[in-house]
């Protein structure tokens, strides 16, 4: 039937194996974005080209990533396996890494920063293996024979990504009840020894809980036009429309959420009219220009840093370390600093730009320094920062500007990104092949992110002032 709908709902916050399994997929995927440091260093000592020329090869990489949100849809991972194969080209990437921060905001509530954090510390991870991986197979194969095998060794993620189809959930009730029931009879047995009173066999302790509630969730009824009447639903169960339309969050009785998906009740408004109401958002521009700046900052580092430090005199061998304790940084963040943020929700912003303010510190120290532990250190404090402004800039986009526009906003940042990502091979060229050093690119970054902070910072205000009028 045309109009036919597919009906399954899942609690949220129970659907564990999504994060868990973009965990193992990332860990593959984002691997080619964790060497390109390295690929920058090598192509310029083997091909003997300029920096402006060979810094093309990353340029390329993250251009294909900006543009890949134009292309992901808003409820399913629909062709998520043909992402993987072209994702050494970023497009499969950025694909992926937007397709599975949208999927864990619709899946979590309660614990977003954990399931988003869970995702990204693999990103961080890849980091740890990928350069190291790329160094031992540049030494047996070459440059090109150690990305080939590379990227035969993404094509392992494509079975993985099959699984993230109709996640199961996770019931931790029953484990929740048993605990303390157990707790509970122990309590009851300690009181009645302490006070020596004996009771009957027969006769139930007041203090011990002695069953479980027989329904611990209830279920929502979803009706639509076009479905027939049928009988109980599972509680697994997620509602698909024909449109795939993301449509909301339902609450039951006992506070157990649902997600569900409705038709699109007037499928014959203007697509534009969802885009023009986003551009008169104010913090769709602020995100914008703090998404820009990150975003070329991550590039821009990584790229240079182990070139940066080969011109202050520090072995390749040695300077290579610095990708290495970059993804080190990313893994503290997303270990630590992001799941920290689900405590309070509305702590988020204002520590997202106290994660510029410190890229800005780290950037601007980065050109008095010399010594291997001094650039050491603020290498993981500059990847601490990056690692959580990209955990937790989805979260934000979702709770300011809403779920649904979240792919449309990666999609306009992607193209806002390209001018930036083709200027990026000149501005490199311009600082170090012409002005012979990389000092005042890095004073730039510094400047660049402690604006953004300052931005950020006002558009907390701007909203905690708006947020307190009635």
């Amino acid at each position: 039937m045309s109009g036919a709908v597919h009906l399954r709902r899942v609690t949220v916050d129970t659907c564990w194996s999504v994060p868990v399994l973009a965990a193992l997929m990332t860990l593959l995927v984002c691997m080619p974005s964790s060497y390109m440091g390295l690929v920058f260093v090598y192509v310029v000592e083997d091909y003997g080209v300029s920096r402006a020329l060979a810094s093309w090869t990353q340029t390329g990489l993250f251009v294909a990533v900006h543009l890949s949100g134009k292309s992901t849809d808003l409820t399913r991972l629909p062709g998520q396996c043909a992402a993987l194969l072209v994702s050494r080209d970023g497009l499969g990437m950025g694909m992926f890494l937007m397709s599975v921060s949208i999927y864990n905001i619709m899946l979590f509530e309660k614990y977003k920063g954990t399931a988003m954090s869970m995702t990204f510390l693999a990103w961080g991870i890849a980091g740890l293996y990928g350069p190291v991986l790329l160094y031992k197979l540049r030494e047996s194969y070459a440059l090109q024979g150690g990305l080939l095998i590379c990227g035969g060794l993404l094509l392992n993620s494509v079975p993985l990504a099959l699984l993230l189809n109709n996640p199961p959930g996770t019931d931790f009730s029953n484990l929740k009840y048993a605990i303390s029931n157990c707790f509970d009879r122990r309590t009851a047995v300690s009181a009645r020894s302490v006070k020596a009173t004996a009771l009957p066999l027969d006769e139930p302790s007041d203090l011990a809980v002695t069953s479980v509630p027989e329904k611990m969730h209830s279920e929502v009824d979803v009706h639509c036009q076009d479905l027939p009447a049928t009988g109980s639903l599972h509680r697994t169960d997620i509602e698909y429309t024909a449109t795939d339309r993301l449509g909301s969050k339902i609450e039951a009785e006992d506070c157990s959420v649902f997600v569900t998906t409705s038709q699109n009740g007037s499928p014959s408004r203007s697509r534009l009219q969802p885009l023009l109401e986003l551009l008169r958002t104010p913090a769709f521009y602020v995100f914008l220009a703090t998404t820009v700046v990150s975003e070329y900052s991550l590039v821009s580092i990584g790229t240079t840093i182990v070139d940066y430090a080969k011109d202050k005199g520090i072995e390749l061998s040695v300077a290579t370390q610095l990708m290495i304790f970059g993804a080190v940084g990313h893994i503290l963040a997303r270990l630590t600093i992001v799941p920290l943020s689900d405590c309070a929700k509305g702590s988020r912003l204002p520590m997202y730009a106290g994660a510029f303010a410190c890229e800005a510190v780290s950037a601007a120290a980065m050109p008095h320094v010399c010594s291997i532990a001094a650039l050491t250190v603020l290498r993981v404090l500059e990847s601490l920062a990056q690692g959580f402004i990209l955990s937790v800039r989805t979260i934000l986009l979702a709770q300011y500007l809403g779920i649904e526009r979240v792919a449309a906003c990666s999609g306009v940042f992607g193209l806002a990104m390209i001018p930036v990502s083709l200027s990026s091979p000149a501005i490199l060229g311009f600082f170090r092949d012409i002005i012979g050093s990389y000092d005042p690119f890095y004073h730039m970054m510094g400047a660049l992110n402690a604006t953004m902070a300052g931005l950020l910072f006002m558009f907390f205000l701007y909203d905690w002032r708006h947020a307190r009028k009635p």
